[in-house]
């Protein structure tokens, strides 16, 4: 490989990562809410989807805009 050829790749726009969906089972999906809220920041405000199937979830996205969605299991 020329010289040439990897500086231009090595100052061209960064690759971006996959995103990823990542679903979460959770035992008591209010609690996690609680704890996320008490610590204080703004972006870390979910709320809980009481109808969403496969029972109450809650979606949090990370700052790499992965989305992690927690989901109490409802027997």
């Amino acid at each position: 490989m020329s010289r040439r050829l990897l500086n231009r790749e090595s100052s061209g726009p960064r690759r971006r990562h996959p995103r990823f969906d990542v679903w979460v089972p959770i035992s008591d999906i209010a609690a996690w809410r609680e704890e996320l809220h008490a610590t204080g920041y703004e972006r870390m405000n979910p709320g809980i989807d009481v109808d969403s199937p496969g029972g109450p979830t809650m979606e949090v996205i990370d700052p790499f805009s992965n989305t992690i969605r927690f989901c109490q299991i409802t027997a």
